[in-house]
């Protein structure tokens, strides 16, 4: 009877967290509700990750490193870079009149004015 020599890679634990530091990002992507406004949300992670192949990633990444730890930290920081399109260009289709409602908050159709959003993005492995 054949054996089976196989020697599956080491997997080490490591997760992504991502999170984006300004004041006014959990408004913009959960919306808000008040009184006189009702602005509703831009989920940028949904579109950035719809955009990216993640199992076919990690399998080109590991292709090359070897590491399942290291083709994972390679894919989030990709991914990572996908939210960043997409709060720079993603069009949300929602009802707009583009008017800015309050003071560095975007418009509820885009993200694009929106620079301080994107810059706050951290990425930590842990």
């Amino acid at each position: 009877m054949a054996r089976l020599d196989w020697h599956p890679p080491k997997i080490e634990s490591v997760q992504a967290v991502y999170s984006w530091g300004v004041p006014y990002a959990a408004r913009v992507y959960f919306g808000f509700d008040s009184d006189t406004v009702k602005q509703p949300g831009r989920n940028w992670t949904d579109p950035a990750i719809a955009q990216v192949d993640l199992a076919q990633a990690i399998a080109d990444q590991f292709k090359s490193t070897k590491s399942v730890k290291t083709a994972f930290i390679n894919t989030a920081q990709e991914l990572g870079e996908q939210f960043k399109d997409v709060i720079d260009n993603y069009a949300f289709n929602l009802p707009s009149d583009n008017t800015k409602r309050f003071k560095n908050l975007p418009t509820m159709n885009t993200i694009s004015d929106s620079e301080d959003l994107k810059n706050s993005q951290s990425l930590e492995f842990i």
